[in-house]
């Protein structure tokens, strides 16, 4: 059953960095193709990471032999739950929603966040993984001043940003 567990534990690390580094190995290939991941991207390969390290962490901390393992995994689970939570609230927040929506004939990811008004920025629709990173139209909707404003502040930028 050890040697079980150790080979797991292995796979689980192993996997995971090499998940890592390709994932760091796309985001710069995309930064210097002028691109970027998508946000549904960017979450589900944090979450998968974080998954990842998190069962590694447990499984190495049930490897060891005494029975005060079982306080440090409760505390660990315990502390990772609430690390977690508030780290995936931040970063659902920061990243926003996307859609892919076809303005004036074109194709655009729509990235929507919302901070004292809605802020959404449109970049060029690459495929379903990668879109353009440079923001071609900006619409700020003001609902600080009339809660139904409907009428945003629209922003077009040329091919430089």
């Amino acid at each position: 059953m050890k040697n079980k567990l150790e080979f797991a534990v292995k796979k689980v690390s192993v996997v995971t960095f090499l998940y890592f580094v390709v994932f760091l190995m796309m985001a710069v290939i995309c930064h210097f193709a002028g691109w970027r991941l998508r946000a549904w991207f960017v979450q589900m390969s944090v979450i998968f990471m974080g998954v990842a390290f998190f069962i590694g962490i447990i499984m190495s901390l049930l490897k060891s032999a005494s029975s005060i393992k079982y306080i440090f995994v409760v505390l660990f689970c315990f502390a990772a739950f609430i690390i977690g939570g508030i780290f995936l609230f931040f970063m659902r927040v920061s990243l926003g929603e996307e859609a892919v929506v076809t303005r004036d004939g074109k194709k655009y990811v729509a990235a929507r966040t919302e901070l004292m008004g809605v802020t959404v920025k449109y970049y060029e629709y690459k495929n379903f993984l990668v879109s353009g990173n440079v923001v071609r139209i900006k619409e700020f909707y003001d609902f600080t001043a009339d809660e139904y404003n409907d009428n945003p502040v629209t922003t077009y930028y040329d091919e430089e940003g």
